[in-house]
């Protein structure tokens, strides 16, 4: 048995239309497939997106080959080129809020150094040293909680990062893996033909 999995995506407001064209006419014309086992719809609502899995069971390659043509390798690239995006979303995220963390926090260091200075220009000589000194802590104060904000997040997006790429490798091995299985079954099966008609 061989499953196939298709995932799509569409507008939440448009959730209801397209399951009532699975329903009226993807799953008829899945089920209208010699060899089709079985078919089963996943649905998941992510606010202004909804997620429509797809998940078809097939009696064997050939059956697939009659609904879907004979390019496998070309279908399994599509399904990775779906996949792929959906392991990736949002990660980059993670970088660009530790660069805002530390760039807000320089800011914050340079805006209180600013302020200090200026401060300080028109105060009276004997309190300058202490007012310089207390204004240039609670600047520094701005670059270190940055800094505090953006490490963490630096380290968490660098390990989602690593998991992302093992996951993605895991799956073209897994792809690859798949259709070098295919081809030795094929293969095999041609074989085990010829003997027959040798016999």
């Amino acid at each position: 048995m061989i499953v196939r999995m298709w995932h799509g995506r569409v507008p939440t407001a448009k959730a209801d239309a397209y399951r009532a064209f699975t329903n009226g006419r993807a799953i008829p014309d899945y089920r209208s497939v010699p060899g089709n086992i079985s078919v089963h719809i996943l649905e998941r609502s992510e606010g202004d997106v909804t997620h429509f899995i797809t998940l078809t069971f097939w009696e064997s390659l050939d059956a697939i080959r009659a609904f879907a043509g004979d390019d496998v390798e070309k279908a399994m690239e599509e399904s990775m080129m779906e996949s792929i995006p959906l392991l990736q979303k949002r990660t980059h995220y993670l970088a660009t809020f530790a660069n805002l963390a530390t760039l807000l926090g320089l800011l914050g260091t340079v805006s209180g150094l600013i302020h200090a200075f200026s401060a300080v220009a028109t105060v009276n000589p004997a309190e300058k040293a202490n007012l310089l000194s207390a204004s240039i802590s609670e600047a520094m104060n701005c670059t270190a909680f940055g800094l505090m904000t953006a490490v963490p997040i630096l380290f968490v997006h660098a390990l989602l990062q690593t998991k992302t790429t093992e996951l993605i490798d895991g799956l073209e091995t897994a792809s690859v893996k798949f259709l070098n299985a295919l081809a030795n079954r094929a293969a095999a099966k041609v074989s085990h033909l010829g003997l027959a008609k040798a016999g």
